[in-house]
């Protein structure tokens, strides 16, 4: 077999990186940035300063705060040197920096607790100030959203008594002069009737005796069902079908009927659940059900809710996760839950998880271990040192290296920060990114150098795979790099796709016809091809020499697709902005107009990218054989054809957008306009 010949020279972002079997993919390579996506921004660090990188990599908020949060619903906390406040995604500021402390609330987006230099506080609520901090003392709780203190910052109105979530009730307790006068909310903050709310499902209502004692009477019938016997209730009205009453003993919890479900210390709503306190010998808590089913014993200093059916309870021995349905339990110090899995802190150091669907742990105990989310964990095992990726299986996704580390803490909008070699970078997560998309652009002649040395390294190694996806970064970077053009045709070549190798070395000769290497390996193919094709009965079609040329314009058009992404990347690295493909066909400039065109190319692309992969068809082996799956009966011929109209699709589909946006209309970018088929 003819050898072909490769480019030993160095010249130049769905890039890639291979680990163990797997490869995953680059979103952004060399950034600034090493902190979290959020609304598509990322914090940075230059010269002891804080900003923001986009989801291009490029710099949208200059480096020029003292200190940054991520941002949140458009919104982010920073820190200048006159004082802290919040801006939007464009760096301008909602809320001047003027304040001493600012604090994000979790209850609502956009509720934020502030303090100015005096020490007064205030809230900040849909970038506005609700609360002015003047002359307000004290703290301000927001656990009661939308009532803060006693304020409904919704409605703005102000109201006297203190406030109590109970069930899905606000309830604000008001002593006056005539006695308890109790106002009740719904969880936006709206006033109830309380009168609707005084009669149970069954038709019973309190009442007061002549022993200034209450009872439960049948409103429509007057008939007493319970004799006047209690001192009072927690709310005159029926919440969840029950009402809890003051007994001799404490608290009782009396249902629809009348009955007495509970009766001790004392009765609070838990959500769907009863707590219940007992004082003697000391303060004790439990869990009940509304039927008065012991769901956890009143036996633990403190339970909490932390997910779900998921309590923790805490005694004087310490504290456990349990499930109040399996009655699954673990032991731990602090319990913290997250997409899906609960993160344990042990007494003695080290962590582990419990998924909190199945109930199960995961076997392994960590040195190190973040927060799940999307899917994955970053930990550290005991003794190597080394960060690593897990899935909820606790099984090792990705680990580190001595060239590649883990900077980030989470995936955040499908990526998480990174440093490989030389340079930041942000990982796609493996499992998959769903709708985020980044685009970098462009790439320093550095990082270019660094990647064909790397392609170079690989393809001596004959790892022709992970070669080929080196090069085909630096074409997307760089799609008038021949030399890079020309390895990635050898690699492709090595893997047994001589029609896609033709293409590559075609289009390297066309770049720069002086490229004596190009043309070498471009005339070996070409006669390659023709021997195979004079050799192979029954499909003389490919004896049509005009199939090399379609594959030249097959791959044309995908470097075409390339620049367009990339804002058209000169032969000098430098960039502009001056490409234009074949113009669409849309006669108007309406946004509906481009925006049914483009679909209809979308479907068009779709529907061949579908029939290429899915057919399981490779046009050669890595031994020159035919291989094929459902589609046995298509020849390279028609396969070739096939990649050519369905990146003739795609570039249809980037030149409408591109015009739409010269006509100020913007068209979502779909994912098969940016797809790539392998061979």
């Amino acid at each position: 077999m003819i050898k072909r010949t490769l480019i030993f020279l160095i010249i130049v972002c769905s890039c890639a990186i291979t680990m163990a079997d797997n490869t995953y993919k680059w979103a952004l390579y060399d950034v600034k940035g090493t902190g979290e996506f959020h609304d598509g921004l990322a914090e940075f660090y230059s010269n002891g300063l804080y900003g923001f990188i986009n989801s291009a990599g490029e710099v949208a908020i200059e480096a020029k705060f003292k200190s940054v949060e991520d941002f949140e619903d458009g919104q982010a906390i920073v820190e200048t040197e006159s004082g802290i406040g919040i801006i939007n995604r464009n760096g301008l500021f909602l809320l001047e920096p003027k304040y001493k402390r600012i604090e994000k609330a979790k209850e609502a987006p956009g509720l934020y607790v502030i303090e100015n230099a005096e020490g007064y506080k205030g809230i900040f609520f849909n970038n506005r100030l609700v609360i002015p901090p003047i002359n307000s003392h004290g703290d301000f709780y927001t656990y009661n959203f939308p009532f803060i203190n006693n304020i409904n910052i919704l409605s703005g109105k102000q109201y006297a008594g203190t406030i109590k979530k109970e069930g899905d009730i606000f309830v604000i307790w008001n002593l006056t002069e005539k006695g308890q006068n109790n106002l009740y909310f719904d969880k936006n903050g709206n006033e109830l009737n309380a009168i609707s709310y005084r009669k149970s499902s069954k038709g019973l209502v309190l009442f007061k005796g002549e022993n200034d004692k209450y009872g439960l009477k049948n409103a429509d019938t007057g008939t007493i069902v319970t004799a006047p016997q209690y001192t009072g209730s927690s709310f005159d009205i029926w919440i969840k079908d029950h009402i809890i009453v003051f007994t001799s003993k404490g608290f009782a919890l009396i249902d629809a009927n009348g009955e007495k479900v509970i009766e001790t210390g004392q009765l609070d709503y838990e959500g769907n659940y009863i707590l219940s306190l007992t004082f003697e010998p000391k303060i004790q808590h439990g869990l009940y059900s509304l039927t008065g089913e012991e769901i956890i014993p009143t036996k633990y200093n403190f339970i909490f809710n932390i997910v779900d059916d998921w309590y923790c309870c805490e005694s004087d021995d310490g504290k456990i996760a349990l499930n109040i349905k399996t009655k699954k339990k673990y032991s731990g110090k602090y319990f913290t839950y997250s997409d899906g899995m609960i993160q344990v802190a042990q007494k003695d150091g080290g962590y582990y998880y419990i998924n909190a669907v199945t109930g199960n742990r995961l076997a392994d105990t960590y040195k190190y271990a973040n927060d799940f989310s999307e899917g994955l964990a970053i930990v550290e095992k005991n003794g190597d040192g080394y960060k690593r990726i897990i899935d909820k299986q606790g099984k090792t996704i990705l680990r580190e290296t001595e060239d590649f580390e883990i900077e980030g803490d989470i995936f955040s909008e499908g990526v998480i920060a990174t440093r490989y070699k030389h340079g930041y970078c942000y990982m796609y997560n493996p499992l998959g990114h769903g709708d985020y998309v980044y685009n970098q652009k462009g790439a320093t002649n550095k990082t270019i150098d660094i990647w064909f040395k790397e392609g170079l390294e690989a393809m001596n190694k004959k790892r022709y795979s992970e070669a080929k996806e080196i090069f085909y970064r630096i074409i997307m970077n760089a799609p008038n790099n021949g030399m890079a053009i020309n390895n990635y045709g050898v690699c492709l070549d090595n893997m047994g796709y001589k029609e896609e190798a033709l293409e590559a070395f075609t289009m390297a000769f066309d770049l720069n016809p002086d490229n004596k290497l190009a043309k070498n390996n471009m005339e070996l193919t070409k006669n390659e091809l023709l021997q195979q094709q004079e050799q192979t009965e029954n499909e003389t079609e490919e004896s049509n020499s005009g199939t090399f040329w379609d594959a030249l314009a097959s791959f044309g058009n995908l470097l075409g697709q390339m620049a367009g992404n990339y804002a058209g990347q000169n032969a000098d690295n430098s960039y502009s902005s001056d490409y234009s493909g074949q113009n669409n066909s849309s006669s108007s400039n309406s946004s509906a107009s481009y925006q049914t065109e483009y679909s209809r190319w979308e479907s068009i692309a779709e529907r061949h990218y579908n029939s290429i992969t899915n057919t399981g068809f490779r046009v050669r082996d890595k031994q020159g054989n035919r291989g094929g799956g459902a589609m046995q009966g298509m020849n390279s011929g028609n396969y070739v054809q096939m990649k050519k109209s369905f990146r003739d699709a795609q570039r249809q589909m980037r030149n409408i957008r591109s015009n739409a946006q010269r006509h100020g209309v913007t068209i979502t970018q779909s994912k098969w306009e940016t797809a790539t088929i392998a061979y």
